[in-house]
């Protein structure tokens, strides 16, 4: 038997130029997976990498994306890997697009 949890929530979202925008997002929780792990959302910039701009002088840094310096947090591997092993993982990130990836 497949049961599937629903609820409906209102979200106040502030877009680029700080316009509330309201939507209706729909929450379904499904049984179908047989994952008992917790979900657990991580954010990129501060938990996994630090995302300067702009990128500081006479430091090396893992990479740069869109003329930003990235530095990796020490031991995210490790992190990842405890992370990986008993949860279902996300990544998030506030930032746009173009300047994450």
């Amino acid at each position: 038997m497949v049961k599937n949890t629903c609820s409906e929530e209102i979200v106040t979202k502030l877009s680029v130029d700080d316009e509330k925008q309201e939507e209706v997002i729909n929450l379904c929780i499904s049984s179908i997976g047989s994952s008992r792990k917790k979900l657990l959302v991580l954010d990129i910039n501060g938990l996994l990498a630090d995302i300067v701009s702009p990128p500081p002088k006479n430091v090396t840094r893992d990479t740069t994306i869109s003329r930003k310096a990235v530095f990796k947090r020490p031991f995210y591997l490790e992190f990842l890997n405890f992370c990986f092993e008993r949860f279902d993982v996300a990544v998030w990130s506030s930032r746009l697009k173009y300047s994450s990836t």
